[in-house]
């Protein structure tokens, strides 16, 4: 009895000063702690402390308007009294696709799908898109070839290969969304955008011509050439030659001779790459004078760091 009645005090005493914000479900004690009883036993007084306060907050809770949903009983909590800051910024609102903006704009309201339909054939439930849809068309092991269609050609492999071809139609108009809602521009198809830039020039669109005709699996070996695609595309994609280290020595020795000749001729007088010898003499002097008068001004500040020691003359002992 004695300590319901302490408990009973201590729990007026707590409501009469506690602060609450029921609608973050948040319960605040002011009080001071009280140092004594803390050093005694720490853990003890912080378990008292919780669980009175979590007793104030729940007898709160019970006190609000309550309402039924779905067989359950919900308690309608309040606005919030405090202001908690935010860790990240508020989320911006996504930006309308293509799609959505004609669809605002021409007043098209989507119809809701079920997630699954009642499948008559295997007699269960299949969902309505994705993964083991119901009427998939790609898993069926008959094909039924219309009229003015080659008997002949592989309708499984022409299956796969459309329905990639979708996949990848819808992945690029994923991307062009992003770009264009980024205010980036918006990626073409036939070339890159490293290739194709704002102001694509007549280098620029040969290359891409260049890289365009290499992207099949025979490397443009056996694809049909456009007309007067050589022209355009002379002199790109050609790898350089370069001559082997172990190559004859003869020829090797007449390329330099032929360089030298050339370097030391006075013929051509157009010629960049002429050898002066009277300027190539003059400046191998002129170095060599610098490098003696720098030799000699080391050799002056030794000796005048050395105390100026007198110089000895050595002469015939008479």
């Amino acid at each position: 009895m004695v300590a319901m009645e302490k408990a009973d005090s201590l729990m007026e005493q707590a409501a009469s000063v506690s602060l609450q914000d029921i609608g973050n479900l948040v319960q605040f004690d002011p009080r001071p702690i009280d140092s004594s009883e803390f050093k005694k036993d720490a853990d003890s007084f912080l378990k008292n402390a919780c669980t009175l306060g979590t007793q104030l907050l729940i007898n709160n809770l019970f006190n609000l308007p309550v309402e039924k949903v779905d067989d359950v009983v919900i308690a309608k909590l309040p606005a919030p009294s405090t202001l908690l800051p935010r860790e990240k910024p508020v989320p911006k609102e996504k930006p309308l696709t293509k799609w959505e903006q004609y669809a605002k704009l021409k007043g098209i309201k989507n119809k809701k799908k079920s997630r699954k339909v009642w499948d008559e054939v295997s007699k269960t439930w299949k969902p309505t898109w994705g993964y083991k849809r119901v009427d998939d068309s790609t898993k069926d092991w008959l094909i039924e070839i219309k009229k003015n269609e080659d008997p002949n050609q592989d309708f499984f492999t022409k299956r796969t290969q459309e329905r990639n071809e979708r996949v990848a139609k819808n992945e690029l108009q994923r991307l062009r969304n992003i770009a264009r809602s980024t205010k980036k521009k918006v990626p073409g198809v036939g070339a890159t955008p490293a290739v194709l830039s704002e102001n694509p020039d007549k280098l620029k669109l040969k290359k891409a011509l260049n890289i365009a005709k290499k992207a099949d699996a025979s490397m443009s070996k056996f694809s049909q050439k456009l007309e007067n695609e050589d022209k355009v595309t002379k002199g790109l994609g050609k790898k350089r030659k370069f001559e082997s280290n172990y190559g004859d020595i003869k020829n090797e020795k007449e390329k330099q001779l032929k360089l030298f000749e050339k370097l030391s001729s006075t013929k051509d007088k157009s010629s960049k790459e002429k050898l002066n010898i009277e300027k190539a003499t003059n400046k191998y002097i002129q170095s060599e004078n610098a490098e003696k008068s720098s030799g000699k001004k080391k050799i002056t500040k030794r000796s005048k760091m050395g105390g100026g020691q007198k110089k000895r003359k050595f002469g015939k002992k008479k």
